[in-house]
């Protein structure tokens, strides 16, 4: 046991609820326990690894069968202390999961669960699915019939809340039999998790973002992989990872992201850790200095532009369009000549990659041309500056 590590409470019923009969006549059991993980920020995350019924010492794998046992030898390690719980495996199971992660608060004393609406809703729409409390008394499952292809995703909703739809994966879910409600018979879920998980990735495209930590350990589905891959290694480097340390976070969750390149990992970041490093980033000690004060709004953007003009980048974002910097000389008043610095439109778009590469944003644009140094009490650019030069500001912490 890790120094400073509490072992969570685990929340289940002493018999599982006759709806779920049907599985318990499946050979498709498993065991887990809490096991304490140190996570790179030294916080310690609890983790419910599966273990084979026969042999809990060593893991069950989510895709062999053999390494899994039946519902009496699981239900006997935990009557006989050996295992924290329950275990299912979904891969070829025709069964279909949700979970809703962090939405809810169970009452096991007074048996009442506090539910917080977005998760009220879904059940709700989910009909006469089978419904219980997480082992971890914090999340909803729901479980259903499902004969559709393969599904695994998992949609962010707000803080550390999320929903995470299962099909024909292999996975492996945490069964309590808290149940709540009413529900005789398993129903149809497909349609439940077809529709949530279209609408959810509605939200996603809309632009709610991507988690990268759960791509890192999770993957993707099939089709979008290389791209996540890519996204993946360039958004580490822009958090400053250094390429080995890339490859071996990514080796750590060998049937995360990095499942695609197995026995290859190391070659395919390189090659994707040069590409980003061909989009012109450069070192912070480079960049000119910008200071921020107040009053000086006008000064500030006439020297983000030259910044951009000198940093020889084709475009940055001005007004939601995408503009070229260039350097202007006209007749000044005493005869002499005066440069300035404007910008004209473009007819190129985000969506071209030799503007904004896959993988790339408008971040690491901006911030490869100027960092900022607050001055006095100042609070940022101000509205006209953050027009002209719109990511400064939230891709560099203030000094």
């Amino acid at each position: 046991m890790l120094k400073g590590a509490k072992k969570p409470r685990t929340h289940g019923a002493k018999l599982l609820p006759k709806v779920l009969d049907k599985l318990k006549d499946q050979r498709r059991w498993v065991n887990w326990s809490w096991e304490p993980r140190r996570q790179t920020d030294g916080a310690i995350k609890w983790m419910k690894p599966p273990r084979q019924t026969c042999d809990p010492d060593n893991l069950a794998r989510v895709n062999d069968p053999a390494t899994w046992g039946t519902y009496a030898e699981a239900a006997a390690r935990c009557r006989d202390k050996d295992a924290d719980g329950l275990g299912y495996m979904l891969l070829g199971s025709g069964i279909g999961a949700v979970d809703l992660d962090k939405c809810a608060a169970w009452d096991g004393g007074r048996r009442k669960t506090k539910i917080d609406p977005w998760a009220r809703r879904l059940r709700d729409e989910a009909g006469d699915a089978y419904c219980e409390v997480t082992v971890s008394g914090q999340g909803l499952r729901l479980l259903g019939r499902a004969t559709g292809s393969e599904l695994h995703r998992r949609f962010a909703v707000s803080g550390k809340a999320a929903v995470e739809l299962y099909r024909d994966t292999p996975r492996f879910i945490t069964v309590s039999g808290l149940k709540l409600g009413s529900c005789s018979t398993l129903p149809p879920l497909d349609e439940f998790l077809d529709h949530v998980a279209a609408r959810y990735e509605d939200k996603a495209r809309a632009g709610a973002g991507i988690d990268y930590d759960w791509v890192i350990k999770h993957g993707a589905e099939e089709g979008e992989r290389s791209e996540l891959f890519h996204r993946v290694v360039w958004h580490l480097a822009n958090e400053d990872w250094p390429l080995d340390e890339i490859v071996e976070k990514l080796s750590r969750y060998p049937e995360g992201i990095a499942a695609k390149y197995a026995g290859r990992l190391r070659q395919e970041v390189e090659r994707s850790y040069a590409k980003w490093q061909q989009q012109g980033r450069i070192s912070q000690n480079d960049l000119p200095t910008i200071t921020v004060a107040p009053g000086q709004i006008a000064c500030m953007v006439d020297q983000a532009q030259a910044a951009l003009v000198e940093a020889q980048l084709p475009i940055f974002a001005r007004g939601g369009r995408l503009v070229e910097p260039v350097s202007v000389e006209r007749e000044a008043a005493d005869g002499g000549r005066a440069s300035s610095i404007e910008s004209k439109n473009t007819p190129r778009t985000s969506t071209d990659k030799s503007v904004v590469p896959t993988g790339s944003s408008s971040t690491s644009i901006s911030t490869a041309c100027v960092k900022l140094k607050n001055g006095s009490n100042a609070c940022g650019l101000g509205r006209t500056a953050r027009t002209i030069v719109p990511k400064i500001v939230a891709g560099l912490p203030s000094r």
